[in-house]
């Protein structure tokens, strides 16, 4: 690959072009001095000139021609120009990568940031769920609880009413009520108190 620079007779460039296959320089040559006839052409900062006769070979023969005083000038100019030129490339190539490099640092804080946020969220969700099963623990709890206590009071009842039975049955029991009897003999007694005194007809005779 070939750097091409054309300059005009006052050591203005006129154009560049690059990158040149090799192959491809006489043809270029060829147009640059049919469009400029009185133009300077540099290859790779050394001043090129064309052969006056066509050899057997169509190409036409490109041969370095060494520098004189009179073109120091103009050379230094070409050789200012390409450095431009380069610096240019290698300052938009820099550029583009930094610009690139922002970007992904951009990409990479918003990513970080959104990787805590989802960390936060999680964080909050885990505690929310362990409160709740802390709430859903202690209603069981106290369920069981009011369980326990309705058993306790059930078998609590159930013994005390057991209690009272065994009482019962093991008290002894009370004589039957014999106030009629004692009527009775009353009534008994009085009839035969009665049979036994005289008639009172009887006293009087």
């Amino acid at each position: 690959m070939h750097a091409v620079l054309v300059l005009s007779a006052e050591g203005v460039a006129i154009s560049n072009f690059w990158p040149v296959p090799e192959d491809d320089v006489p043809e270029l040559m060829r147009r640059i001095r049919a469009e400029h006839a009185d133009a300077r052409v540099l290859i790779d900062g050394q001043l090129a000139g064309v052969a006056t006769s066509t050899p057997t070979n169509p190409e036409v023969a490109v041969i370095p021609a060494l520098l004189e005083p009179d073109d120091l000038g103009q050379t230094i100019t070409g050789v200012k120009l390409a450095h431009a030129m380069l610096w240019t490339t290698f300052d938009r190539a820099a550029s583009v990568q930094a610009w690139m490099l922002q970007q992904a640092n951009v990409f990479t804080k918003d990513l970080l940031e959104n990787n805590r946020k989802l960390a936060d969220q999680a964080s909050a969700m885990q505690a929310r769920f362990q409160d709740a099963m802390q709430r859903i623990d202690l209603m069981e709890t106290e369920k069981k609880l009011i369980e326990h206590d309705l058993m306790a009071r059930r078998l609590s009842r159930h013994a005390v009413a057991q209690n009272r039975a065994e009482e019962q049955a093991n008290r002894p029991k009370e004589p039957a009520d014999t106030g009629w009897i004692d009527e009775l003999i009353c009534g008994v007694s009085s009839f035969f108190n009665a049979a036994r005194q005289p008639p009172k007809d009887y006293d009087k005779n």
